[in-house]
């Protein structure tokens, strides 16, 4: 780690900008939980030192119409540094989904739309899965498949969460809809090693590494996994500790190149202002 002119050794927060690709606010319903407020997310994110971040509301995830639970958020007056944006929840099961996504174009700070089959009830091959896929590509909307929210081992007794996805059927829908760009979430390094082959053919796939657990070999795993050009760095926070991987990151091989692109290059590409724009209603 770097020192500082005091011949200090500076904190690896303090040396690396991050654009946090998987932060969660707004009310957990299953415990308390920092960044339940617009004042106490602009504490966890000064926590994590975070330069900008993409938010999804619990609200969003658990509610029947995931847009009015992201609403209060894109319409408050958020005490933070910096505007952050937004995935949309979306639930091909609701009959609303597409006024939803539809809606969700006026507002800017939406980059993209996250899907939770495991918590929302639907299978990979379920037809309404198609067409949501076929509507974002269409609007060049980014796709955040979420594995889980958290640890399986830890879900609250009363969330109902299905079996965790087979890799197979992962890989399956991202051979079907290939025409947007996909973001793998919170899946875990075993889950991605089956994805592996299918990430190295398609450098529009990126995966974050907020639920990939660091540990003696993590920089050599990682690699294996895909290109630095597809890793983007997502915490998990505050269902997850902000810092395990920037740790591991910091301490890696990587180069420095190689380390700004996943802290905050690829999300920067990926989220292009030009692809939203380019989306926008006129």
């Amino acid at each position: 780690m770097a020192k500082g002119a005091a011949g200090d050794i500076a904190s690896v927060v303090d040396v690396q900008p991050l654009f946090d690709a998987n932060l969660f606010c707004g009310s957990y319903p299953f415990r308390k939980l920092p960044g339940q407020s617009a004042e106490s997310l602009a504490e966890v994110i000064a926590a994590a030192r975070l330069s900008r971040c993409v938010l999804t509301p619990f609200e969003s995830i658990f509610y029947r119409q995931p847009l009015e639970g992201l609403k209060p958020w894109l319409d408050a007056a958020c005490t933070l540094p910096f505007k952050p944006l937004y995935w949309l929840a979306v639930n091909p099961l609701m009959p609303a989904w597409q006024r939803d996504l539809e809606a969700a174009r006026r507002f800017s700070a939406v980059a993209g739309i996250r899907l939770f089959p495991r918590y929302h009830g639907y299978g990979l091959d379920h037809p309404a899965l198609a067409e949501v896929a076929a509507a974002a590509s269409s609007l060049l909307m980014p796709i955040n498949l979420t594995a889980r929210l958290l640890d399986d081992r830890l879900h609250p007794y009363p969330l109902r969460a299905d079996d965790p996805l087979a890799m197979e059927t992962v890989v399956e829908l991202l051979q079907r809809s290939s025409q947007a760009p996909w973001v793998l979430s919170m899946f875990t390094m075993a889950e991605l090693a089956v994805a592996a082959p299918m990430l190295s053919q398609n450098p529009n796939l990126y995966f974050d590494i907020g639920c990939s657990k660091p540990f003696e070999f993590w920089e050599d795993d990682i690699r294996a996994l895909g290109a630095p050009s597809q890793i983007i760095y997502g915490t998990g926070a505050p269902l997850y500790y902000h810092l395990g991987n920037r740790i591991s990151l910091s301490r890696s091989g990587f180069t420095a190149t190689e380390k700004q692109a996943i802290f905050t290059g690829n999300l920067e590409r990926m989220l292009s202002i030009d692809r939203r724009v380019a989306a926008a209603p006129v």
